[in-house]
């Protein structure tokens, strides 16, 4: 996660590949799990507002195709995208 520090402030990217798992719960019939690669992408920003408090403002999207969980309809195979615009504080050593 490259980032620059500036004043106060701390840009960000994130930029990654990871493992989409979709398990349905017991006792469903004709489904089944699934695995697929997911590419995340994001940004966002660090604002510091004590020396060891900040708030963090950051968008991360999800590209990933369309999960096939059930045997009765089969996939799209089309790409699904999932937005996280998140808002939180953090607290650094």
């Amino acid at each position: 996660m490259p980032s620059i520090h500036v004043a106060n402030l701390r840009p960000f990217g994130v930029l990654g590949v990871g493992l989409l798992l979709n398990e349905p719960t017991g006792g469903q019939s004709n489904t089944t799990s699934s695995k697929r690669a997911v590419y995340v992408y994001g940004a966002g920003l660090d604002w510091g507002l004590l020396p060891h408090i900040g708030l963090r403002l950051q968008y991360r999207g999800n590209l990933y195709k369309a999960p096939n969980l059930t045997t009765l309809y089969t996939s799209t195979g089309a790409f699904t995208h999932t937005a996280e615009p998140m808002i939180g504080l953090y607290f650094r050593l």
